[in-house]
């Protein structure tokens, strides 16, 4: 299953964003996101997706990103001092920062 999201990704839409993701992360199942399209996102939206990712670890799915996260999306990562290394691979895809 592909979820692709787009323009502003905050509070605002978060709890909708979080209902989704847990609704497609079965057993067995791979969710892609596609995020290559948002504008726009805060702290909030970095912890629903991580959530989400050890979640799908912990029932045995798979949670990947279509694409390494967008500029958007990596300015808050940096801003936040995300950068350990189990989350930076998922979100850039393997390089060196985000």
């Amino acid at each position: 299953m592909t979820l692709t999201l787009c323009g502003d990704q905050d509070l605002r839409n978060g709890g909708d964003l979080q209902r989704e993701l847990l609704d497609s992360i079965t057993p067995g199942t791979t969710t892609v996101l596609d995020i290559g399209g948002i504008t726009s996102a805060d702290l909030g939206f970095v912890q629903i997706i991580e959530s989400a990712r050890r979640h799908a670890d912990a029932v045995g799915a798979q949670l990947r990103l279509a694409a390494p996260a967008p500029v958007a999306v990596r300015d808050v990562l940096a801003r936040a001092g995300i950068g350990d290394d189990t989350s930076i691979p998922f979100w850039t895809h393997g390089a060196d920062q985000p």
